[in-house]
């Protein structure tokens, strides 16, 4: 929750409360702001923008039925921006690894490029997300949802961490899922980690285990070294 919310000064004394908006607006000049105004960070933000333009002009000529030869159009020049964002961020991870978590301003700015990987591109870096999901530079939502999505769901098989598609898949035994949910940091509770933000006093999306782990907290504890 930002130090700018309402809920989070909630019953704060104002002295307090003003002593840490002074420390979190100094940082965020000092540190935050020269990020965001990186040759970087607009280059990311550009190429962003042109990858959500042509998708929502392939969204728009699909409900309008256009000409097939239009749609295929439409989805060549989509292809030609994967593939160069591809290479351009290829290019910014071999010099300063996976841009992401902790390792970069906006925790999940780069996340698209990897959801639209191709199956290849994501066999030749398993290893390198991997890793790179350990030093806290890919959150562990991101990385599920690639998973999910390369490695499972494109092939026919049932989802593994159940943040892509998976809606009709078999569920695997709740120990099961706990343990591979714990072993790379994610949430066997809920699904909504990051995207949107319950109101206040709600739970965001669970998983189909969660009132089972509900019920057995002594047993499906995530503090407890298991």
């Amino acid at each position: 929750m930002g130090t700018n919310s309402r809920h989070y000064f909630r019953s704060m004394p104002s002295q307090l409360k003003d002593s840490i908006r002074e420390i979190n607006q100094k940082y965020i000049d000092d540190s935050i702001m020269p990020l965001i105004n990186s040759d970087l960070f607009q280059e990311i933000e550009r190429r962003l923008q042109e990858d959500r333009i042509v998708r929502d002009k392939y969204t728009e000529a699909s409900n309008k039925g256009s000409d097939s030869l239009i749609l295929q159009l439409i989805l060549d020049t989509m292809k030609l921006i994967d593939e160069d964002n591809r290479n351009f961020i290829d290019s910014v991870y071999q010099k300063q690894g996976y841009l992401g978590g902790i390792n970069w301003v906006v925790p999940r700015q780069t996340y698209i490029f990897l959801t639209h990987s191709t199956p290849e591109w994501f066999q030749e870096n398993k290893k390198f997300l991997y890793k790179s999901l350990k030093k806290g530079h890919l959150l562990p939502v991101d990385y599920a949802i690639a998973v999910d999505r390369r490695e499972y769901s494109e092939k026919g098989k049932p989802s593994y961490y159940f943040r892509w598609g998976g809606a009709n898949d078999s569920l695997p035994s709740p120990e099961k899922f706990f343990k591979r949910c714990n072993k790379i940091g994610l949430s066997p509770y809920f699904k909504d980690d990051l995207d949107t933000t319950p109101a206040l006093g709600d739970l965001p999306k669970t998983t189909p285990f969660y009132e089972y782990y509900h019920e057995q907290k002594d047993r499906f504890n995530c503090v407890k070294k298991r």
